[in-house]
């Protein structure tokens, strides 16, 4: 997969002709009749020679056991073949139940290894009782659920920075 930080509309041509124009629009994936994730957006266009859609206003809700896990918003989006792919930017940001927050101009869902990945930088902030951690990177991939600050994979310029009370001893 061949990632960019960049700006414009990615993966969009003028020269394509949109089959249908959608607005309010809701899609969703589910599994053995468990919701995986729910794509809201405001409006779109709607490709059917490529089975994907350009999207403005996403909001996309990811699921764990049926119960709302993570939300991804951002200004615009574009889908691919049912979802496999997720392309988000403009302003993303991403927060789970717990309160762990990524926020960088452009992320992509990968579907096949269930992380999200960009080439941006980006910046993640982790909670915990007493203060919290902001890990700010280049080309992170990481978990539906945020990870911990151990699990996250920054490619490059990795800088953390912890506020809060540290325990003594």
């Amino acid at each position: 997969m061949l990632l960019a930080c960049g700006s414009g509309t990615p993966g969009y041509s003028s020269e394509s002709d949109p089959s249908q124009m959608i607005t309010g629009f809701s899609l969703s994936q589910t599994s053995g009749g468990e919701r995986l994730w729910v794509l809201q957006g405001d409006s779109g266009k709607y490709t059917e020679s490529d089975s994907s859609a350009v999207i403005s206003g996403v909001r996309l809700t990811y699921y764990r056991l049926d119960a709302p896990e993570t939300l991804l918003t951002g200004d615009s989006g574009r889908i691919v073949s049912g979802g496999e792919d997720i392309r988000v930017w403009g302003d993303v940001r991403v927060e789970t139940v717990d309160g762990r927050i990524l926020e960088t101009p452009e992320l992509v869902w990968v579907e096949s290894l269930e992380v999200f990945s960009t080439d941006c930088v980006a910046v993640l902030t982790v909670p915990d009782s007493l203060g919290s951690t902001v890990i700010t990177g280049r080309g992170v991939r990481i978990g539906q659920d945020l990870g911990s600050a151990e699990g996250v994979d920054v490619r490059e310029n990795f800088m953390a920075v912890y506020t809060g009370e540290i325990p003594s001893e």
